[in-house]
């Protein structure tokens, strides 16, 4: 019986199939009727696809055949470009790079034709082949080796040296899973110590940690003072950012000034504001800028509140201010070395067994270091 597929909600609802003989509508089978749905042909990009009957079916009585010559269209996706008001050169330089609005954002890997899906899905942990992916990121990634070594050379901490090409060939690939030879375990502990000192040592140590921070407390500053009414002096498109107010949803113009931001609009603002009439802002960009960052004290506890609400009230009498806790805070930094729950790292025995890296009987370390540690961080004024 051939169906047309631009009709077959009237196959459902009348229970009837059309006689391309007789070129009429003729009824199933008392007791008989449609089950399932029509189908297409695999694709997502825009263009004309072809129906298929997919898991449409009559019963084992009848054999259902598709007629005539309909297709299903995906059709293009309209985008709104409105060009950003206020653009304009002085006489005689060159154009600037015009900058608009889209009315919406392109579907992810939309601009490379979809040659990174390959790429996404290893990312994703969606490749069918799982090393790919442990590969890419993981515990035992390439990128962490890449970056330890790297950066154990550049600042001079000899803890965060690893031995990367013994690592690499001990691994081994079982099921499509990445397994380290059970003889590399203390190559692992190694690098996963290593990697422990590093964060310690250079990316969690106190200063670093407090420079990011105020960064952090430079701009969340300026953009409450803007909130409030407030004039502050920014250029560019870090001045779109801090005037912006809605972030629900990113739009295309986002997303290229995102992209042409860098750090000297965010250095070039903050020596600006080291004059800006706001004590808290003027404060923490001096600081920055002159390097003469807030004292810090370093605990594996967290501090008492009395303390902290006694240099609080010394930060006020120091400077005339009522708002010294912008002045004063804690903040704190975790570390988890080993994560045996979140794809845990596994040896391969000599008689093909996989055993989780903290259940080998020569590991040394391993089972100690699947704990998170904090380290709490207070600053206050030099000044105090």
């Amino acid at each position: 019986r051939a169906l047309d597929p631009q009709l077959h909600t009237h196959f459902v609802l009348f229970n009837c199939t059309w006689d391309k003989k007789e070129e009429r509508w003729k009824a199933l089978q008392t007791g008989d009727m449609f089950s399932g749905a029509l189908g297409r042909e695999q694709g997502k990009n825009t263009g004309d696809y072809v129906y298929t009957l997919g898991s449409l079916t009559a019963g084992p009585n009848y054999t259902l055949v598709l007629g005539g010559t309909n297709s299903f269209a995906i059709t293009r996706r309209p985008i709104i470009i409105t060009p950003s008001a206020g653009q304009n050169k002085v006489f005689g330089i060159a154009d600037p790079v015009f900058t608009y609005m889209a009315s919406e954002v392109l579907q992810p890997n939309d601009e490379f034709n979809g040659e990174l899906d390959l790429a996404l899905e290893m990312f994703q942990g969606k490749y069918h082949r799982k090393f790919f992916n442990q590969l890419i990121t993981s515990q035992l990634d390439v990128d962490r080796l890449d970056y330890l070594k790297r950066d154990s050379f550049f600042t001079g901490v000899s803890e965060g040296s690893v031995n990367t090409q013994r690592i690499i060939s001990m691994m081994n690939v079982k099921d499509d899973e990445l397994l380290i030879d059970e003889k590399g375990v203390y190559s692992i502990e190694n690098f996963l110590t290593a990697r422990m000192f590093m964060y310690w040592q250079v990316y969690y140590h106190k200063t670093s940690a407090l420079a990011e921070h105020l960064l952090v407390k430079i701009l969340s500053r300026a953009k409450q003072l803007i909130s409030e009414g407030k004039q502050v002096e920014a250029y560019g498109n870090l001045k779109y950012f801090l005037y912006k107010t809605d972030f629900e949803k990113a739009t295309e113009e986002d997303v290229n000034r995102f992209t042409q931001l860098d750090d000297t609009d965010v250095l070039s603002a903050i020596k600006t504001w080291q004059n800006a009439d706001d004590f808290v802002l003027s404060y923490f960009c001096k600081a920055v800028v002159q390097r003469k960052f807030p004292k810090t004290v370093f605990s594996s506890q967290k501090f008492e509140e009395s303390e902290i609400l006694e240099k609080i009230e010394r930060a006020n009498q120091k400077f005339g201010i009522e708002n010294g806790d912008q002045l004063v805070e804690q903040i704190n930094r975790t570390l988890l070395p080993y994560d045996n729950q979140k794809q845990p790292i596994f040896l391969l025995k000599r008689d093909g067994r996989k055993i989780k890296l903290e259940d080998a009987e020569t590991q040394i370390l391993s089972a100690h270091i699947n704990q998170p540690t904090t380290k709490n961080i207070l600053f206050f004024p030099r000044e105090i």
